[in-house]
């Protein structure tokens, strides 16, 4: 493993302890001891999208699993999940998933 390595799973465990924050490009290249730029870098090579991207894909999974195991409201998830309203976690879950909360609940 190298020292990139170590940096980047540094950056992937911050985003995935965090799922309820919104967190900064400037914050999470602090904890990973890293520039924004590379950081940026890093993580389109590994994971096709940068760490913003990355962490609000992981808030939306983490989400769809909410959505699949509990009957907790829309609303409540999509607060839950550092998302303003449901109208905006909707939005950003039918982008992501190409259905909408509602009806990926009822599959």
């Amino acid at each position: 493993t190298t020292n990139i390595d170590i940096k980047l799973q540094k950056a992937i465990m911050y985003i995935r302890a965090h799922l309820f924050c919104k967190i900064s490009l400037p914050q999470l290249s602090k904890v990973a001891s890293l520039s924004s730029s590379h950081l940026s870098h890093l993580f389109k090579e590994h994971f096709e999208v940068g760490p913003i991207a990355y962490h609000r894909r992981c808030r939306l999974q983490a989400a769809a699993e909410q959505l699949s195991k509990t009957s907790r409201s829309i609303q409540e998830i999509a607060y839950d999940f550092g998302f303003e309203n449901a109208l905006n976690f909707s939005r950003a879950f039918n982008e992501a998933f190409n259905t909408s909360p509602k009806f990926y609940r009822k599959t």
